[in-house]
């Protein structure tokens, strides 16, 4: 019976170091798994800084765009309003009745004068 007794408390033994070579390379990957999830912090702190900087310049970048867009909007709707009216002036030049001419009555003829009076009309 000592020699069961014996081979029970050997195979304790060596159940016992392996149990502690196991809770050993446990605790390695539980402390590994604190700094990935630390280094997983920093990258996310670090990628949220980036993609609010990024939101900021984007936003800027809309707000330009729509400014642009909005000022060459106003531009065009002013060719198009100018163009419009040329049109319209031009239709309704077109379009209007001729003006009548006036008739004036033949000048009559330019009167002999006076070779004196011609001569002081010189001077």
């Amino acid at each position: 019976m000592t020699a069961i007794v014996e081979s029970i408390y050997e195979n304790a033994r060596g159940l016992k170091a392996t149990l502690e070579v196991a809770v050993g390379k446990l605790h390695e990957k539980q402390k590994r798994i604190g700094e990935l999830e630390e280094r997983i912090t920093k990258v996310e702190e670090v990628s949220l800084k980036r993609i609010a900087k990024l939101e900021k310049v984007l936003r800027e970048l809309l707000e330009q765009v729509e400014d642009l867009y909005g000022r060459r909007y106003m531009q065009m709707r002013d060719q198009s309003q100018g163009m419009q009216d040329a049109i319209s002036e031009a239709n309704w030049v077109l379009n209007s009745p001729p003006d009548p001419k006036p008739e004036y009555p033949p000048s009559p003829p330019p009167k002999p004068a006076d070779e004196d009076q011609q001569e002081d009309d010189e001077i």
